[in-house]
């Protein structure tokens, strides 16, 4: 079979904002760690986090109070109380379908910053787990987005070329992972203006019209061009 068959690719997800909306549950569990810390650091405070590695994000804040403490300590109750929010998250309007499509006829991944145990407890929450033969966690690859790491060693796993791969991706550093790695990439502007997403291959405004994205993904990825579409 040739390389540039479609049957041959794969399809690649991101996690957060891409599958599932965690941004307000992580600032949610940071609140509450600081508060059972003792510490008055409000939601909106803990925003930046989403940006951020957890260890990055929790330094800069006991630096500018005054605090000296071990991080990572800080780091692992945060991950915890986030753990017991896991029930409450719900995954964007379209993915089930969409996944349950894509795999009858391509193998799917999962390449994010987030830990692999939270990626595997959301998709089994929604019945997915069984159509990802393949997760690439925060602790998988030492380097992450914007390095291309996480989606060439997903690409590893899967057994294809990076040019077989397609991936879906909701930001900016996203996007510059998956085309650092030699990767077709599709931005999904759940969260960001699509204009923040134009160094993507193409870019749609959710994943709720499954047939006119699969229709997208038949075409080999070499076909695709800069636009932006109401998928």
């Amino acid at each position: 079979m040739k390389a540039s068959d479609p049957s041959r690719q794969a399809v690649i997800f991101d996690f957060d904002g891409v599958m599932v909306d965690t941004e307000s549950y992580h600032a949610e569990a940071w609140e509450i760690t600081f508060r059972n810390q003792g510490l008055a650091v409000t939601r909106e405070q803990c925003f930046p986090a989403v940006e951020l590695e957890d260890h990055v994000f929790v330094s800069a804040v006991l630096q500018d109070l005054g605090i000296k403490a071990d991080p990572r300590e800080w780091v692992r109750e945060k991950q915890a109380v986030f753990r017991q929010l896991l029930d409450q998250i719900k995954v964007y309007p379209g993915v089930v379908e969409l996944v349950q499509a894509l795999t009858l006829k391509y193998p799917l991944a999962i390449v994010s910053s987030a830990w692999t145990e939270n990626i595997n407890t959301l998709i089994h929450q929604v019945g997915l787990k069984s159509h990802f033969s393949v997760i690439v966690g925060k602790e998988t690859v030492s380097v992450h987005k914007p390095a291309p790491d996480g989606y060439l060693k997903a690409a590893e796993l899967l057994k294809l070329p990076p040019s077989n791969c397609v991936v879906l991706e909701d930001s900016p550093s996203g996007i510059r992972s998956a085309k650092a790695a030699g990767m077709k990439c599709i931005g999904v502007a759940h969260r960001q203006n699509p204009e923040q997403l134009q160094e993507a291959d193409h870019v749609v405004p959710n994943l709720v019209n499954t047939q006119n994205l699969l229709q997208l993904l038949n075409h080999h990825p070499s076909k695709f061009r800069n636009s932006t579409g109401d998928i």
